[in-house]
């Protein structure tokens, strides 16, 4: 037999060899069916893995754990850096209050001047019959004048086209800025008022604090004047519950306040653990670990509400 290799075993030489792949001095990288989705990463976890260069004047060489904490951090990217304004990093005055009032989307109170509002509509009004008036005077003339003639803008002229076309500029300009000022009280009506604990939460700040003068806060006092820029209240009544609550646990003893919530977090679990065993079709494993996964989120909550009220007794709330 000759030992040429025939036409069928090149083909096949050449195949595998283009299977091969080298990516610099790392080892060849061979590409099977299972493993072809995964070529890519293997090629840059060699790349990785790669050992430092040895050549003289080349700097210091970077080890395997700084090129890999340098990949991980292009890949997941840098978190950007987060500032909170603080209640203590602000003068006393005005910026305490400013950032008070920014901290927390239910502290949004302000007055809506709804006083104010009225009279400055009622003046605009006004002007505007007068200037009315003004113009049923023109017309009644120019009928008296000219009884059966019809009334357009094109046979009026000289003074008398004039003068209305001064009047009709007067009463766009006052009816536009009427206008306006009617439409911006329509907007402050349909602000709602606030909830009765948010309310108590900014009065109690300021009564107690004293952040500026005693005329210059009198405007927390106007309760009916007050409205909140919180866009919905559809669960106010879930907020206001929790709140007493937590109020009520605060004011009991630590043990009987940690014995309340043992057995909140017992009965609140075994409910949720009902409704799954009821309502789905999940297993056994799979209910036990997500009323643990429940029960885990319940403690962080807790315990993130405790530490809230005790910041809003350092700084004057509920």
């Amino acid at each position: 037999m000759s030992s040429t290799p025939s036409a069928l075993e090149k083909g096949v030489a050449r195949e595998d060899s283009a299977r091969d792949l080298t990516v610099g001095s790392c080892s060849p990288i061979t590409i099977t069916p299972s493993s072809r989705r995964y070529s890519t990463w293997s090629s840059i976890s060699s790349l990785l893995k790669r050992r430092p260069s040895t050549n003289a004047g080349a700097g210091p060489a970077r080890t395997d754990t700084s090129v890999w904490l340098g990949a991980r951090t292009w890949f997941r990217g840098t978190r950007p850096e987060t500032r909170v304004r603080g209640l203590s990093a602000c003068p006393r005055g005005y910026p305490n209050v400013a950032a008070f009032l920014d901290s927390d989307e239910n502290f949004m109170v302000y007055r809506r001047f709804g006083y104010i509002q009225s009279r400055l509509l009622l003046n605009k009004q006004d002007e505007l019959r007068e200037l009315e008036e003004s113009l049923d005077l023109y017309d009644q003339r120019q009928f008296r004048t000219q009884p059966l003639d019809v009334m357009t803008r094109s046979d009026l002229a000289g003074t008398d086209a004039k003068d209305r076309q001064q009047l009709f500029e007067k009463l766009e300009h006052r009816f536009c800025s009427y206008a306006n000022l009617i439409s911006s009280a329509q907007q402050l009506v349909a602000l709602n008022r606030p909830a009765k604990s948010d309310f108590m939460s900014v009065y109690n700040y300021m009564n107690k604090n004293q952040p500026l003068k005693e005329e210059e806060q009198e405007w927390i006092k106007c309760r009916e004047d007050l409205v909140t820029l919180r866009p919905g209240r559809e669960h106010a009544w879930l907020d206001a519950s929790l709140e007493h609550l937590l109020k009520y646990l605060n004011e009991m003893g630590t043990g009987r306040t940690d014995a309340v919530c043992l057995g909140t977090l017992l009965v609140f679990t075994l409910a949720f653990s009902a409704v799954l065993s009821l309502f789905t079709r999940a297993r056994r494993h799979e209910i036990l670990g997500a009323a643990a996964a429940y029960c885990a989120v319940l403690v962080v909550f807790l315990g993130n509400v405790s530490n809230n009220q005790l910041s809003n007794e350092r700084t004057g709330g509920p």
